[in-house]
């Protein structure tokens, strides 16, 4: 049985006393509810260095219990390498000194974190410290802004600095290379001079390479613009859509007649390169299947419309990419040139193909105009400046006028020979322009069509995004972060059953070429010799 404990009457005086510690209670209580959803790391520690207090945010931080933190010594809180940081801060503050700091920490998952804190002490009344009171604030993100922004300037710094150092080399290059060929050709049957010469001039052309692929690095490199006709490039980049594109979507091309040929003056290679991308996108806005449409034609634009497009008035050469897809609301239309915007899952886009559609279109003096609603399909409309075709330049004639579906077995291809049955898709990787433009003639002369790549890393993208190529054929040394070997090894992980033919012009053995499985041709090669390599990989 409980104790029968005496009656005893309340003592009125110790009402108000009991109704202010109450008070109290549900004082601490409420600071306490408020401390632990405050988006702040709060804490307190006495001058023993024990904690007295630590709110959720704080606990959660260092995946401590709030039972298990409070009580417990600093030293036994923090990870060691946060304490070997905080230390001298503590033992500052209780001295009297307000104290602000930055640490970083490795969480489990092995994420980095950043905090930004403040110390501040708590006097007595005798002026003597009592503890300190912890105020800080998760800024990760901040930091991760801050690097991100640093990143950029860097390269921005990189490239200007790039581009005007290459700009006076070319100028002094142009200089000795000019001279120098003044001299060769006064001189031509000077032998004695020849041998000064050659290597001169060669080692001058090396430098103008050079200065090429800095500019390259940098992302300065400036495009060769020239009198090109639309039509054709546009055909040449339906036929390779034509095996990129899903049974469900429906590619179609308007192209002007023959005798109306548009010629616009712009970069070839990146036109091509821009038109494929809209495609791509507008492929994967019809997951469910739909209509591609690729128009050309001119048009003559009026003040209002010019300043819809930033372009001047006047005619101009124009490019539709159309799809029957999901379309863009107004918020994703407003964003959709801004780099790094992307509607794709993680890991499926990286945000930079519009934009780069837009920068090559106004580096050409175009403009870019973007039509879409939800539900509606989107249309790209790019305008380019015409240009006249010089008299001796002879084009082939470009697609048909009229709307039609375009099938492998149609047209011509790139290079203007008609492929030959059972020959597979080529791509030619090679970053020296000179050398795929003669072999691509080859391999145009045995029957195959040709895709091109001036590096690794634009080849991966293209083997990503053309699933109809059946030979890959690549340079083994060629500048940026994928090598012929490892565009291969990439090629053999995401494109099993595909056939690999890597050329070099190293004559020496290179390391991990003996354990190569892919075989290898040795520039130079003849026609035949290539021709015969490739009977033997395609067997």
């Amino acid at each position: 049985m409980d104790p029968i404990l005496p009656h005893t009457e309340p003592d009125p005086a110790s009402a108000p006393r009991e109704a202010l510690l109450a008070e109290l209670r549900l004082s601490e209580a409420r600071l306490r509810l408020i401390f632990d959803n405050v988006p702040a790391l709060i804490g307190y520690f006495d001058r023993n260095h024990v904690y007295q207090y630590a709110n959720k945010g704080y606990t959660d931080w260092f995946g401590r219990g709030r039972d298990i933190a409070a009580g417990r010594p600093i030293v036994d809180v923090l990870p060691p390498e946060v304490y070997a940081v905080v230390i001298p801060h503590v033992v500052l503050a209780l001295k009297g000194s307000r104290q602000r700091y930055e640490y970083e920490m490795a969480r489990d998952d092995g994420s980095i974190v950043n905090a930004r804190t403040e110390l501040v002490p708590e006097f007595g009344p005798d002026g003597e410290v009592l503890g300190c009171f912890v105020l800080s604030v998760d800024v990760s993100e901040v930091k991760q802004a801050q690097v991100a922004i640093a990143q950029a300037q860097k390269m921005e710094a990189v490239g200007q600095l790039t581009g005007g150092i290459a700009h006076d080399l070319n100028n002094m290059l142009a200089v000795m290379i000019g001279n120098l060929a003044a001299l060769r050709d006064r001189h031509p049957g000077d032998p004695e001079l020849a041998e000064f010469l050659t290597p001169a001039l060669k080692a001058a052309h090396s430098g103008a390479d050079l200065i090429r692929r800095l500019l390259t690095f940098a992302r300065q490199q400036p495009l060769a613009p020239r009198a090109v006709d639309v039509g054709e490039v546009v055909a040449d980049a339906a036929q390779l859509l034509v095996r990129s594109l899903p049974d469900s979507v429906r590619l179609l091309t308007s192209l002007e007649a023959p005798h109306r040929r548009l010629i616009a003056r712009t970069d070839a290679h990146q036109l091509e390169s821009a038109i494929l991308n809209l495609a791509i996108n507008a492929r994967d806005a019809m997951p469910e299947g739909g209509e591609l449409r690729i128009e050309t034609d001119e048009c003559l634009l009026d003040a209002a419309e010019a300043a819809e497009a930033e372009v001047l008035p006047g005619r101009h050469v124009r490019i539709s990419v159309t799809d029957t897809g999901i379309g863009m609301d107004e918020a994703t239309r407003a964003r959709v040139f801004e780099p790094f915007f992307t509607t794709k899952r993680f890991g499926q886009g990286s945000g930079l193909g519009l934009p780069m559609v837009y920068g090559f279109v106004r580096q050409c003096g175009g403009g870019v105009l973007l039509h879409s609603r939800p539900g509606a399909g989107t249309r790209v409309t790019l305008l380019l400046q015409p240009a006249e075709m010089p008299a001796a330049a002879t084009v082939p004639a470009a697609a048909p006028g009229a709307a039609a579906d375009l099938a492998p077995a149609e047209g011509a291809q790139a290079g203007g020979m008609p492929p030959r049955p059972g020959r597979p898709l080529v791509l030619l990787v090679d970053d020296q322009v000179e050398l795929r433009r003669i072999v691509r003639r080859e391999l145009v002369a045995l029957g195959h069509p040709v895709i091109e790549a001036g590096d690794g890393d634009e080849a991966r993208e293209i083997l990503d995004a053309v699933p109809g190529i059946g030979l890959l054929i690549t340079d083994i040394v060629m500048p940026g972060s994928t090598d012929g070997r490892a565009l291969c090894r990439h090629a053999a992980r995401t494109r099993p059953g595909l056939r690999m033919l890597m050329i070099s012009g190293y004559s020496d053995e290179q390391p991990g070429q003996a354990s190569d499985p892919w075989p290898l041709l040795r520039k130079p090669f003849t026609p035949e010799e290539l021709r015969s390599t490739l009977e033997e990989t395609l067997k």
